[in-house]
């Protein structure tokens, strides 16, 4: 079966925030991979300006999965409104692909 390899970010409040929803997105085989650093964002929100740190959190994963991980982000995430966004991947080197199918299509694919 073909995939479409995908990078879905997602902007969270904290390091650990971010650390627990990217591990169990992993747990749950809907990403291969998960890595988050911190970032400064400025965006506005509610008329007003807001310049502030932010965690952005990177996952690894397939275009079909793409509802799942949205759901179960927004069931614990802190955000009214978390920025979850899917860009796809056009190239990969050899052996990333197969490897991503392997780690995102195993039988957990559910989130406690």
């Amino acid at each position: 079966m073909d995939i479409i390899p995908v990078e879905i970010t997602v902007t969270c409040g904290s390091s650990e925030e971010a650390r627990r929803i990217g591990q169990m997105m992993v747990e749950a085989e809907l990403a291969a991979c998960a890595q988050h650093w911190e970032i400064t964002s400025c965006y506005r929100w509610h008329g007003q300006v807001i310049e502030e740190p932010e965690w952005l959190l990177l996952l690894k994963s397939q275009q079909r999965h793409f509802e799942s991980i949205c759901e179960a982000i927004r069931s614990v995430h802190a955000y009214d409104l978390p920025a979850i966004v899917m860009m796809p991947i056009v190239g990969t080197a050899p052996g990333y692909t197969n490897w991503l199918r392997t780690e995102t299509n195993g039988s957990a694919g559910s989130v406690d």
